[in-house]
């Protein structure tokens, strides 16, 4: 037999199986009751040795499927791809991140191979019906935050990829698809920041502020929220989004920036931000009463003190109380014991002749009865106090430092953040135990030391404020006390 016959014979062999391939897909189509969940579900697992090295062109895959049964099995390949992503353990993510075939998406694949594109129902008068689910808004829910807290993981971006292959089938951008909670196809591109998805329908009309009707986020909120390009939200910025916008929890983009830290041109966004802002938006509350401010003080990455910086530097008011009486500078101070940040909130705020006040002005009495000083006291008043079994010392340092240290001599141990708590919930005998002390009552004299008396004074404040009349802050602190022991 010559190569010419040979060759022949192989073509209309393997033509000859991709006959048999689409006709076993057809016959796979008919004999599917979609009325019955059970073989409905078993279609696409049925589906996938078909599809998995599919050469054959397709004209109209409408020929084989309707159009609501490809959405459907669309959108069952995106749950269990999701569902997939979402309980798997980190460390079994990274283990396999390298294995592309495990996250396959074969049935997505296959429709874009034959060119398919999604075309709306519509109603009596020929009007597109926009209520409906899509896999894109199925592929959105995607719980993006599944390692640290704020870290958008890896497994995200296999996410971006399905909603890039989902919007080249679903490509009517003059059309905005809405689900039952109020997303849109619109607010999907902005979330994943597909720029020139974004941009298309930006340009084809859409409503840069519509909201997502569950959550109130605005189409900017979304943008800024997953640490997405810089672009798509320059384009929102530019068609005039409005970043005064508030969610239902009362969050606004400026929130959203002041807690994304990892991201270093947030610092350009935020006085982008502000030429926009409406009189008052700087310092807008949540529900929980926390200004952008309040949200960045927790971060521990040196993005935090630019942040901070350029927050205070828009007006940012340093001295604005949340719903639990706390400052940006009550938790800066009890979540750090370094005094970087601290120095650094004190310093800008004064330079923007906006001060940090500690607390509330007026007279108070030292040990010594004098009401015209402050409650403060210095290294000879911390030797006296420690001869005296009725007076309560509590370094408020944390852990950490103390490990280092030590804590200061004749004192108990209480973290800065736990000491009201354990003053006014912990039972006296259990105090007792723990602490080999009398719980303190709010006549009883307690000192308060950190580790330069900055810390200090907030805990006695606070303390203040609870009815503790007889607290004082060591101003000096560890350090204080420290450099005496060694003169």
């Amino acid at each position: 037999m010559s190569s010419d016959d040979q060759s022949a014979e192989s073509f209309h062999g393997e033509d000859d199986l991709n006959k048999k391939k689409l006709e076993s897909l057809k016959n796979l189509r008919e004999n599917i009751n979609w009325k019955v969940k059970n073989e409905r579900n078993e279609l696409l697992g049925q589906l996938y040795p078909l599809i998995s090295d599919w050469t054959i062109e397709i004209s109209d895959l409408r020929s084989i499927f309707r159009s609501k049964e490809i959405n459907w099995l669309l959108i069952e390949e995106v749950k269990n791809l999701i569902e997939l992503l979402e309980h798997i353990t980190l460390e079994q993510f990274y283990r396999r991140y390298c294995d592309k075939t495990i996250y396959q998406w074969k049935l997505l694949d296959f429709v874009n191979k034959t060119g398919y594109k999604d075309e709306p129902e519509v109603n009596r008068d020929g009007k597109p019906l926009l209520r409906r689910t899509t896999p894109l808004h199925r592929a959105s829910r995607f719980k993006k935050y599944l390692g640290y807290k704020g870290f958008v993981c890896n497994r995200h971006r296999w996410i971006i990829h399905i909603i890039r292959k989902l919007f080249n089938i679903y490509n009517r951008l003059d059309l905005n698809y809405i689900d039952d909670l109020g997303c849109t196809h619109f607010h999907v591109a902005c979330e994943y920041g597909l720029e020139d998805v974004v941009q298309k329908f930006l340009e084809l009309g859409q409503d840069p502020n519509l909201l997502v009707q569950k959550t109130g986020n605005s189409p900017l909120y979304l943008a800024l929220s997953h640490d997405q390009k810089k672009k798509c939200r320059d384009c929102l910025l530019k068609h005039g989004a409005d970043p005064s916008l508030a969610n239902k929890d009362g969050r606004t983009p400026l929130h959203v920036l002041s807690e994304n830290f990892w991201d270093s041109p947030n610092m350009e966004m935020i006085f982008e931000l502000k030429k926009k802002l409406k009189p008052g938006q700087v310092d807008a509350r949540d529900k929980l009463g926390n200004t952008p401010l309040h949200l960045a003080g927790p971060i521990l990455y040196s993005n935090a003190n630019h942040v901070i910086r350029a927050l205070l530097e828009i007006g940012a008011n340093p001295n604005v109380a949340n719903d639990e009486g706390l400052t940006p500078m009550h938790i800066i101070c009890k979540k750090f014991y370094k005094d970087s940040l601290w120095e650094l909130f004190w310093n800008i705020s004064n330079d923007m002749k906006q001060p940090v006040q500690l607390k509330r002005p007026g007279q108070v009495r030292t040990m010594s009865g004098d009401s015209n000083k402050p409650k403060n006291l210095n290294y000879e008043d911390i030797l006296e106090a420690q001869k005296k079994d009725e007076i309560l010392i509590i370094d408020v340092r944390e852990d950490d430092e103390i490990r280092e240290t030590g804590k200061l001599p004749g004192s108990i141990h209480i973290p800065m953040g736990e000491v009201a708590h354990v003053l006014t919930t912990v039972s006296s005998q259990d105090f007792k135990d723990k602490y080999s002390h009398e719980k303190p009552s709010q006549d009883t004299q307690i000192i308060l030391s950190c580790r330069s008396g900055k810390r200090s004074a907030m805990v006695q404040a606070d303390l203040e404020k609870l009815g503790y009349k007889n607290a004082y802050n060591y101003i000096g602190g560890w350090l204080d006390w420290e450099s005496h022991q060694n003169a």
